[in-house]
């Protein structure tokens, strides 16, 4: 399901900048890959705020945290439950830092990464609509 959800995405930003360069009309590739990545960052920007609103709903219901947090402590070894422990940590403290470091790392991954393949998708448009015997 995460490969399907992780392919949705890449194909659907990559598609934003294609039907936004295609949308102006551009002919040059580097004005397609502009238009593209504009459009690319605002749907990334879409992309982030749905995450964000989607992880803070579920976090707020406490079967989902127990079940986070039952994940977090199956993944940790023992060496390392030994250095949480010493710094005197608690399960739920680390499980809510590790929720916020993955609502930071998307909310900051997702705008990037339509800005990248707006403008791969923006460049192919132009690519595609430029007369044969133009300069690229």
């Amino acid at each position: 399901m995460r490969v399907l959800g992780t392919s949705i995405v890449i194909t659907g930003l990559m598609l934003t900048g294609y039907f936004a360069a295609r949308e102006a009309q551009v002919v040059y590739r580097n004005q397609g890959s502009g238009v593209g990545a504009l459009s690319g960052l605002i749907a990334g920007l879409f992309i982030s705020a749905a995450f964000i609103a989607a992880t803070l709903v579920q976090s707020l219901d406490p079967e989902n945290m127990r079940l986070l947090q039952a994940e977090v402590q199956s993944r940790i070894t023992q060496a390392q439950m030994a250095q949480v422990q010493a710094a005197n940590v608690d399960m739920r403290t680390l499980t809510q830092m590790s929720l916020g470091v993955a609502v930071t790392c998307c909310s900051l991954g997702f705008p990037l990464l339509g800005l990248l393949l707006g403008a791969m998708g923006g460049s192919m448009a132009a690519n595609l609509r430029r007369p044969p015997n133009t300069p690229k």
